[in-house]
């Protein structure tokens, strides 16, 4: 299965399956080799600058281009024994949100600070998994989709709030078509 595609350049585009990350070249037609090690069950690529990270069943993992080293930061997720599996990436200002199967997640990479965000009005008990999260471009708005419900992400107080809207149902995927208006794809269907 293919999960993700993040495009990496002018030749390249990374994919995200369920066997790891593959290099593919599409100018030359052909996989390029990535280093070996690296996580499998891929779900979330992000591309910021120079840095490819990634969001797998295993974990955080970041692939730097230049130098191409790839690092586990999975070990930086706070009161967790074992390394949460990551669903959704994206870059807000100077940090990464990054949804899991069990939370949101706050992470500075200049500082390496890890940070839990508490989802508002979160059924006690359920898994607060993180389906999706998408910054509509050149806005300030930031939307988390998960499996009960649409959350909006408040950059500059760093707070999240439940949205009026698609409350209890699994939202799947996000994009926009402008400014001010997200579209958002549930189990049930597409809205906007």
């Amino acid at each position: 299965f293919v999960y993700c595609i993040t495009l990496i350049d002018k030749k390249h585009f990374a994919l995200g399956t369920g066997q790891g990350v593959l290099l593919y070249n599409y100018q030359a037609d052909r996989f390029e080799p990535f280093p070996t090690g690296g996580p499998s069950d891929v779900r979330a690529l992000l591309l910021v600058g120079d840095k490819l990270w990634i969001g797998a069943i295993a974990g955080l993992y970041c692939f730097d281009l230049k130098t191409r080293e790839l690092i586990d930061y999975g070990s930086l997720f706070p009161k967790n024994k074992e390394k949460p599996a990551v669903y959704a990436l994206d870059k807000v200002a100077d940090r990464l949100l990054i949804g899991t199967y069990n939370g949101l997640f706050e992470f500075n990479p200049l500082r390496k600070d890890m940070v839990p965000l508490s989802l508002p009005d979160y059924k006690s008990g359920s898994n607060q998994f993180v389906n999706s999260i998408f910054s509509i471009p050149g806005s300030d708005k930031t939307y988390i989709g998960t499996e009960y419900g649409l959350y909006s992400y408040h950059v500059k107080n760093r707070s999240l709030q439940k949205a009026p809207v698609l409350q209890n149902h699994p939202i799947k995927a996000m994009a926009s078509k402008d400014h001010n208006t997200l579209l958002v794809g549930t189990d049930d269907g597409l809205f906007s």
